[in-house]
C-alpha cells in the first residue's frame, strides 16, 4: 500500500472550516450538524458524514424543541444510539445536550422524553 507524506494529503482536503461549511451551506448536503466549536467536530467525523458513514440529518428535517427536561446530555445520547447506532460520536466528544435533544427529536417527536403538554416547535427552515 502507498503511503503518502501528510503535507501532501492535506494539499488535497479542504480545511476543517471549508468542509464544514461546504456540509451545512451547499445545496448538495445542507446538513444540521453540530456547532462547528463542538468536540465533536474533527476532521474525521466531518469526512465520514461527507462520505455517509455516519448519521446526518438535512436541515429542512431538523426541528428544534423548547423545553426543558432533567434529563442530561448523557440521557439523549444513550436514547440516540439504541436509533442510530452510527452517530460518529461518542462519550468523550459529545455536541451539546440541545443538539442532541433536538436531533431525537426530530428523527423522535413522540419519544417519551418529550410527552409534555404544548411544546413550543421551530423548524430550522421557519426563523
Amino acid at each position: 500500500m502507498n503511503q503518502y507524506p501528510i503535507h501532501a494529503v492535506n494539499k488535497l482536503l479542504p480545511s476543517k472550516r471549508e468542509l464544514y461549511d461546504i456540509l451545512t451551506h451547499s445545496e448538495h448536503y445542507s446538513l444540521k450538524l453540530p456547532n462547528f466549536g463542538s468536540k465533536t467536530i474533527t476532521i474525521f467525523y466531518l469526512l465520514e458524514v461527507a462520505n455517509g458513514v455516519h448519521f446526518s440529518i438535512r436541515k429542512h428535517e431538523y426541528k428544534e424543541v423548547k423545553i426543558r427536561t432533567g434529563l442530561n446530555k448523557i440521557d439523549y445520547y444513550a436514547e440516540l444510539m439504541k436509533l442510530i447506532p452510527n452517530l460518529g460520536f461518542g462519550i468523550d466528544n459529545l455536541p451539546d445536550k440541545k443538539c442532541l435533544m433536538d436531533v431525537l427529536f426530530s428523527i423522535n417527536p413522540g419519544h417519551q422524553f418529550f410527552e409534555v403538554q404544548a411544546l413550543n416547535l421551530v423548524s430550522v427552515n421557519e426563523r
